[in-house]
């Protein structure tokens, strides 16, 4: 069985490498669909094949992973799911591509540059950024200040229930990251010293509060994409991405792998060296650190064989309840008296006794079984594809800097599908991106005049 699971993702492999190489003369930067197909290779490729050398090993925490022997039929099926996943994505994105709706979306932003006026998007970058500080003020009050905050980050993020009334609000602060998008715009476009000192002032603001909101939240993929969207920013801008913002973003984004967990962590397990211990074991195995980083990528590809397990013999078909319930979940529960059912997410973790998050697949899969798999990969290549027509690569620098962050954001979903966490987690940027389009004004490219009339005359010669 397990040679079948090697066969298989080593196909799936092959399949996706294929697609992306097939593209590269179409795509000159990476594209949403690009930023989940590496995410999916990682997760459904790489991971099947690395997860069966580590039988016969204590991994600590990890150890949930072989709560199925890797011999189980269930594995097959998973492997099996994820090759169905991925042509269900890339069929929803190329049927809507070519579907009227993509040409509707392409014609439309053809001939058009997107552009937010100045006082329009100094008024957006404030009152984001008042939104984002007073939440962040208001919070670390309600928890006992700002030291208790940063010291405590590890046992906030595992309670189940919110700490505080006001425990809310640490998600709501994220507004200051979409804030920092805007005031970088000011900043680099401004030509005034003035006003540039003062954008600048406001951008790196925003930023420290962006970083400390993220710490606070616990959460290292977000952490770690705030700052890699400004890492692909630099791709969108220069049209390439440099190999030394490449390196430094990698070599960031493995750091917060390997040690973020053990940061968070440090003051509440205060007998333990942490960081000491992994730094150790990095230095005398170096291999480790692959291993260690590939693990942190290994709960899609189990959670959905834990889930065939599961579903629907202990665990029921959920018939995509959760999608309303996750937007229910973004309201203040405590402060409102509010009960509500438990999520997909918080039933698996109490079969698994570990806080492990719901991925993509297995979210259809527990909503429809193998047709709800689908079905969700269907819309989900609907929505990278709707992305890519709609943020462009070019442009102001607020929208390209939106373009990564969706990016980011879009392609992690493939690891976190659970609409709860994909809502709670994108709410910030969501409400963010919708009040800029909604200011948004259109200025016509060179040229477009002219083409808008010979297109007219064609269509009154037919």
């Amino acid at each position: 069985m397990e040679d079948y699971v090697t066969l298989i993702a080593l196909v799936l492999a092959g399949i996706i490498i294929t697609h992306e190489s097939l593209r590269v003369g179409k795509r000159t930067q990476i594209d949403f669909l690009m930023g989940a197909s590496l995410l999916y290779f990682i997760c459904y490729s790489i991971v099947p094949i690395f997860d069966q050398t580590l039988k016969d090993t204590d991994l600590g925490f990890w150890n949930w992973i072989f709560r199925l022997p890797f011999n189980r039929r269930d594995y097959l099926s998973a492997s099996l799911l994820s090759i169905a996943g991925y042509v269900a994505i890339i069929a929803g994105y190329y049927a809507t591509e070519y579907s009227p709706v993509g040409k509707t979306f392409r014609d439309r932003l053809a001939n058009k540059a997107w552009f937010v006026p100045e006082t329009l998007q100094v008024i957006i970058a404030l009152s984001f950024g008042l939104v984002g500080i007073v939440s962040l003020l208001v919070y670390a009050n309600a928890v006992g200040g700002f030291e208790i905050m940063l010291q405590a980050v590890g046992f906030f993020r595992n309670q189940t229930d919110p700490y505080t009334d006001f425990g809310f609000l640490i998600k709501v602060a994220p507004f200051a990251s979409v804030s920092s998008y805007v005031f970088w715009d000011l900043f680099t476009s401004s030509t005034g010293n003035l006003r540039k000192g003062l954008y600048g002032i406001g951008f790196w603001l925003m930023f420290m509060s962006s970083l400390l909101i993220l710490y606070s939240l616990g959460g290292r993929v977000q952490f770690a994409f705030y700052l890699l969207v400004f890492v692909i920013y630099v791709s969108f801008r220069r049209r390439r991405l440099p190999k030394a913002y490449a390196l430094l973003g990698g070599i960031l984004f493995v750091a917060i792998v390997l040690f973020g967990k053990e940061v968070i962590s440090l003051n509440v397990y205060v007998s333990d060296d942490l960081i000491g211990a992994v730094w150790e074991e990095l230095t005398t195995d170096p291999l480790s650190g692959i291993r260690k980083t590939l693990l942190e990528f290994s709960f899609p590809f189990v959670t959905v064989a834990n889930v065939v397990d599961l579903v629907p013999n202990e665990m029921s078909y959920r018939w995509f309840e959760d999608i309303p319930l996750g937007v229910a979940y973004l309201l203040p529960k405590p402060l409102l008296g509010l009960t509500l059912p438990p999520t997909v997410t918080m039933i698996y973790d109490e079969y698994m006794d570990v806080p492990i998050p719901i991925d993509l697949l297995s979210f259809g899969y527990t909503s429809m079984g193998a047709l709800g798999t689908i079905l969700v990969c269907l819309v989900y290549g609907f929505v990278l594809c709707i992305a890519d027509c709609y943020f462009p690569a070019n442009g102001n620098r607020t929208l390209i800097l939106l373009r990564a962050a969706w990016l980011l954001y879009l392609s992690a979903q493939v690891m976190y599908g659970s609409p709860h966490h994909a809502l709670v987690a994108g709410f910030p940027l969501l409400v963010g991106t919708l009040v800029i389009v909604f200011c948004r004004r259109y200025r016509m490219l060179p040229g477009a005049a002219g083409r808008q009339v010979l297109d007219s005359n064609r269509y009154v010669r037919v």
